[in-house]
């Protein structure tokens, strides 16, 4: 259950759009108190809010800000779905979590809080330092598995579309959130946890969904164009830590489904470990924050 609550958060911040670095004049908070928070040590992260003005994060290591800050929102305009690597830096940087509350004046996007206003924060800080590289690491390929199973076409009015830069708005009283196209929905089944995305590309299902799933980048192979409804089902283990740390598993039982079993037979889908180029972030330099 700790896994698909913090997936579902993860995930909440991502809708796939287009990729790029944009160099925004930073901008920074007005009032910002940056905390260790050690009290989640033993579990994921737990959230990540956003209202007007503010900028609420808990429980987050500084490798998650950096792939946070300068990967998922690099554009403040359009979100990356794509998974960008962070390595190096200190020891601590994927073990010390912090919580950050942050305010600013006036009502900046989502896009400039989580991107420029967040980097100018960390760098202010931490003290830190990032460059951008790319490296040739395993990958996995996405193809059509051969078969008659292929993924459904999208239907009509299963999901909204929404600006991912700005709040949605509340749902009136009694209402529930309406369910965003290419948004995960994760829901468990015993030792299983089944996944519904709607209104979403294969390309964007493997950058923002797969990758993240699987701690590794996925490459749409398929050629599948279009809009399309996936639903599937798995039992998470080591080799699926839900875009997290992995955590500890039951041993396995005869009736698991691995994520690749699940993609083939389901959705018509296959994995194929390969090489490919990926965009890695590297902490050049940091430092830990003092308490404020």
């Amino acid at each position: 259950m700790r896994q698909i609550l913090f997936f579902a958060t993860l995930i909440s911040i991502i809708v796939p759009t287009s990729i790029g670095w944009t160099q925004t004049s930073p901008a920074a908070f007005e009032v910002a108190s940056v905390k260790s928070d050690p009290g989640c040590t033993a579990r994921p992260r737990t959230g990540q809010t956003v209202s007007p003005g503010r900028l609420n994060l808990e429980c987050i290591t500084l490798q998650d800000l950096v792939e946070y800050a300068y990967g998922v929102w690099a554009n403040a305009t359009n979100p990356n779905p794509k998974r960008s690597y962070v390595r190096d830096g200190p020891g601590w940087v994927n073990s010390d979590r912090y919580a950050i509350n942050a305010i600013a004046t006036g009502n900046p996007s989502r896009g400039q809080l989580n991107g420029p206003m967040l980097r100018t924060l960390l760098e202010e800080r931490f003290n830190l330092n990032v460059h951008r590289e790319s490296e040739v690491v395993p990958v996995y390929a996405l193809t059509f598995a051969n078969g008659r199973v292929r993924p459904k076409p999208a239907q009509d009015g299963r999901c909204v579309r929404s600006d991912p830069t700005q709040m949605p708005p509340a749902p009136a009283p009694g209402e529930r959130p309406p369910t965003v196209c290419g948004r995960p929905i994760p829901s468990p089944k015993g030792r299983n946890i089944a996944f519904d995305v709607f209104g979403v590309s294969i390309g964007d299902f493997a950058d923002a969904v797969l990758s993240r799933l699987l701690n590794r980048v996925v490459i749409d192979k398929t050629g599948g164009a279009g809009l399309f409804d996936f639903h599937f089902e798995f039992t998470p283990n080591d080799v699926t830590p839900l875009g997290g740390v992995p955590l500890p598993v039951s041993p396995a039982g005869e009736d698991d489904i691995s994520i690749f079993t699940a993609l083939e037979q389901q959705l018509g889908l296959k994995l194929e470990s390969s090489m490919g180029p990926v965009d890695v972030l590297v902490i050049d330099r940091a430092e830990r924050p003092s308490e404020n």
